[in-house]
């Protein structure tokens, strides 16, 4: 079965749910509510995502945002990702092996980052 995940950030415990199905082995880089800013938890889990897109040759890293069903929050969910993004880069992942997704759902506040491995490979998530 899949394992949550429970993260520790700046004193308080958050346990990170899946917005979808799909989603629900999938890591969360998470965002403080209304921020674009990555803490060092964030920061970790990106450098741990980019080490596992990096030592498979042929897998590419996804990430997920999820707008709100009308999509008001989605300049703020794009922002999100391109920092996700750009951190990921930063640790030395090509963008060329990094796409961005958005799907309508209720977890808004952070983004989710899969390792997609290569094709016929199977996957580490779950």
């Amino acid at each position: 079965g899949c394992m949550l995940r429970l993260l520790q950030m700046a004193g308080s415990v958050a346990l990170l749910v899946a917005a979808s199905p799909s989603l629900a082995c999938v890591p969360v880089v998470d965002f403080d509510f209304g921020s674009v800013r990555l803490n060092r938890v964030a920061r970790e889990e990106i450098a741990y995502r980019a080490r596992a897109v990096l030592a498979q040759p042929g897998a590419t890293l996804m990430l997920t945002a999820i707008t709100d069903a009308a999509d008001r929050n989605r300049p703020l969910m794009v922002r999100r990702a391109r920092a996700v993004r750009a951190e990921a880069i930063r640790q030395g992942v090509p963008a060329r092996l990094i796409s961005i997704r958005f799907e309508r759902g209720s977890w808004q506040r952070g983004v989710f980052i899969d390792v997609v491995p290569p094709a016929g490979a199977a996957s580490g998530t779950c």
